[in-house]
């Protein structure tokens, strides 16, 4: 790492700290993950990529001089890259006309110049590939067998119904590079080469920051320089040496800063979420309120861990409605109770929110308690 980044370690005073959240040094087992982390809160296991194809008899295989052989002159279309942050890349990956945060560079270019191009404090501007999926049509793409996927992580993707895939992410960088605040699905972060320190929030942020953080779009450098004093005692923080791999739990959000030259790997679950539900409102309105149901309550029940709170929240009111009109009084009260407790999922939505799902579940119940179904006097269904 360059000297400019000790400015960048993760100190308080002249204490200097490791990580915030829980560290082992090895994965845990599935019972233990599954209690204590997933969808619960970050893990890092310690030299967790030591068992990938990418690290060999404690050898790094991943080397500059094989990364350039791989995408040299020869394979100028080799990466993907990005200018800064993940909100170019998410927003302009798929864009027509390509616009500038999209673009093919050869991984030589970048390793030989683009990563030596310091940031200036509170700028953004410095390179960083983050490349989702296209890595794997490249040259590089022969690196894909050198990674071993989390197994206690694994044990939660469930295709073909409800998961499409684990994407694949290519990371590159040097200092000052990283990824802005961001929020996604379940994740896994192997840092095979470089260190990084991590920012993260929780899922419940403070109300008086709405549903982003302050400078979320901002990049690593800028934001750190702009908001990181606001916002630090809301924050929990890690390094990530080099060999570590974290687990990120679903909708936390989290930055990275480079601190020296870096590659690494995450891995994230892509789901079927949008054309689940979009099919179950769809056979409600038709009327097949069984495929509407066997829908919803694969996502409320089989897959609660893995859906948005809001997304809960709409989806439960759909249910009830549709279990008063088929006269299935009991299990319509059931989801009333759920809306009106306002727990689980639930909790994280603003106050007015989690009223409004208060007062659909309270006229739920008393139609439960009335018998009466919705034909002739609908709940506000919720699109």
């Amino acid at each position: 790492p360059p000297p400019e980044a000790a400015e960048y370690e993760f100190t308080e005073g002249s204490t200097t700290f490791d990580c915030d959240f829980d560290s082992v040094d090895e994965f845990p087992s599935q019972e233990v993950f599954d209690q204590k982390y997933w969808n619960q809160a970050p893990l890092r296991i310690r030299n967790g990529t030591r068992n990938w194809p990418a690290v060999q008899d404690d050898r790094l295989r991943w080397t500059k001089q094989r990364l350039i052989a791989l995408g040299g002159p020869g394979n100028n279309n080799s990466a993907m890259w990005y200018e800064t942050d993940d909100v170019h890349a998410s927003k302009n990956s798929f864009a027509e006309p390509a616009h500038k945060a999209r673009g093919r560079h050869s991984i030589e270019h970048f390793l030989c110049h683009d990563i030596c191009n310091k940031p200036a404090k509170g700028e953004d501007g410095v390179k960083y590939i983050f490349d989702r999926e296209s890595w794997r049509e490249t040259p590089l793409g022969a690196l894909y067998h050198d990674i071993v996927f989390p197994a206690p992580f694994m044990k939660h993707f469930d295709p073909p119904r409800w998961h499409e895939k684990v994407a694949t992410y290519w990371l590159m960088g040097g200092f000052g590079s990283g990824i802005n605040l961001h929020a996604h699905t379940h994740a896994f972060n192997g840092a095979v080469r470089g260190r990084k320190r991590w920012f993260l929030f929780n899922r419940t942020l403070p109300p008086a920051w709405g549903e982003q953080p302050p400078g979320f779009e901002d990049g690593p450098i800028k934001w750190y320089h702009t908001h990181y004093e606001a916002t630090r005692k809301y924050s929990i923080q890690c390094m990530q040496e080099e060999g570590d791999l974290l687990y990120i739990p679903m909708m936390w959000w989290h930055a990275t800063l480079g601190l020296g030259e870096n590659v690494g790997i995450s891995g994230q679950f892509h789901r079927h979420a949008g054309r689940i539900l979009r099919d179950a409102v769809a056979a409600g309105e038709r009327g097949d309120i069984n495929t509407a149901l066997d829908g919803y309550r694969f996502m409320l029940e089989t897959h609660s861990d893995e859906i948005e709170a809001n997304i809960f929240g709409g989806a439960s009111v759909n249910a009830a409605v549709l279990l008063l009109k088929a006269g299935r009084f009991n299990e319509a009260q059931r989801v009333a109770e759920t809306l009106m407790a306002g727990g689980g999922p639930l909790a994280l939505l603003p106050t007015s929110e989690r009223e409004r799902l208060a007062a659909a579940g309270l006229e739920i119940s008393q139609r439960v308690t009335n018998r009466v179904d919705t034909e002739n006097n609908p709940v506000q269904q919720i699109d």
